[in-house]
Parts: structure tokens; C-alpha cells; sequence
């Protein structure tokens, strides 16, 4: 039977922001203390996030899973785009494929290192010389995987203005939300309490939604 590539690349794009909007949110809300952990910025910090170390460790598995779908969805829209001459769909796609693989490596991390070390330090030990720099590290591969993603939506939309498969003002938003966003991760501006906007991951998978939308309607 032959597979859509089209409907299959929304519908993926669109269960990974379900599935990190819904999903994500509800744990957070469940742990509004979790959630103002800073992700262990800090070491009362990292005390709360290791106070709920289960939910935390979810929490990263809820990150990885989204980005894995909306991996498989971009995957599939390379395949719909390769199939109208579109070559230069499988660098979007490999600027996505290796964000996705740090962004792996970050979370498995989280729940590894950072979830334990936090919980070590709810129990009254004291915080390792070498975690800081790790998860400094950890935070890097991060914001690796904001730029990549960022850079990936930005091919898809000129992509999208050049193939005509999606509406013209998604692929002006596409491009632009790419390419403010990679540059707000190189200058870390804006910020809102501390923290850079354009890092929040919920930007990602907030664009992957008219784009899977439109793909489905199309």
C-alpha cells in the first residue's frame, strides 16, 4: 500500500506538539515546583527538581518523544518535497536529524545525571565537583539543537515559498520564525526572566502545528 507522504508528515508533526504541549504542560502543572526548577540552574534548583525525580525523568521522556516525532514528520515532508525535484529538503532534514540526536543526548542526560544528583542532594549529599561543568555541557548540546531546529524550519519555509505545497504566508512565517530564532540564540535576546526566549522549547513544536495543519488540508 502506498503511504501518503503528505498526510503522514502532518499528522506526525502534529501528535509531536500534542504530545509536548499536553502531555508536557500536565506535568508541569502537576509539579508546579519541578517546573520552576530552572531544569537544576541552580542548587536549591536542582534540589527541587530532584524532589520529584520520577516526574522529571518523564518530563524528558515526554522532550524526547516529541522531538522524535517531529523528526519522523519532517521525514516524511523531505520525502513529499524530494518527490517534487526539491533536493534541498534533505539538508532541512539534516539539520533537524543531528539537533534531535543532541537533544537526545541533553534529556538522557537529564534523566541520568542531573535527576540523580538532584535527588543525592534532597537526601543531604553534597553536589560533585564535575556536575556543573557537565550539565553546563548538557545545556550546550541544548541550545545546539534550538539552532538546528531554528535553522531546519527556515530551509523548509524558503522550501515551502519555492514548491507552493503550502500556503505562501507559512512559508514567510516559516522562514522568518527560523531565521529570528537562530539569531536570537547566537545574540541570547530577548529574555524574559532570565531566560532567552527564543531557548523555550515550546517554539518548535507551536511552528510544527499550521505546518502539519496545512499539509493535512492541503
Amino acid at each position: 500500500m502506498d503511504v501518503d507522504h503528505r498526510t503522514m508528515a502532518g499528522l506526525l508533526l502534529l501528535a509531536g506538539s500534542a504530545v509536548f504541549f499536553l502531555m508536557g504542560f500536565g506535568i508541569a502543572a502537576a509539579r508546579p515546583r519541578m517546573a520552576r526548577s530552572g531544569a537544576g540552574r541552580t542548587d536549591d534548583g536542582l534540589r527541587m527538581l530532584g524532589e520529584y525525580r520520577s516526574a522529571w525523568s518523564l518530563l524528558m521522556g515526554v522532550f524526547s518523544t516529541a522531538v522524535i516525532l517531529t523528526l519522523l514528520g519532517f521525514g516524511f515532508l523531505t520525502l513529499e518535497l524530494l518527490d517534487s525535484g526539491a533536493s534541498a529538503a534533505v539538508g532541512a532534514l539534516l539539520l533537524y536529524a543531528v539537533g534531535t540526536a543532541l537533544m537526545i543526548a541533553s534529556t538522557m542526560f537529564g534523566i541520568a545525571v542531573t535527576g540523580k544528583v538532584g535527588e543525592d542532594a534532597v537526601k543531604g549529599e553534597s553536589i560533585p565537583g564535575w556536575f556543573r561543568p557537565l550539565w553546563r555541557w548538557s545545556e550546550t548540546l541544548y541550545s545546539a539543537y534550538m539552532a538546528l531546529a531554528y535553522s531546519s524550519v527556515a530551509v523548509y519555509g524558503v522550501l515551502f515559498l519555492r514548491q507552493s505545497m503550502v500556503p505562501p504566508w507559512l512559508g514567510w512565517t516559516s522562514l522568518a520564525f527560523g531565521v529570528f530564532g537562530l539569531l536570537a540564540i547566537v545574540v541570547r535576546r530577548p529574555r524574559i526572566g532570565g531566560e532567552v526566549v527564543a531557548d523555550f522549547p515550546l517554539l518548535i513544536h507551536l511552528v510544527a502545528i499550521p505546518i502539519g495543519i496545512a499539509l493535512l488540508v492541503g
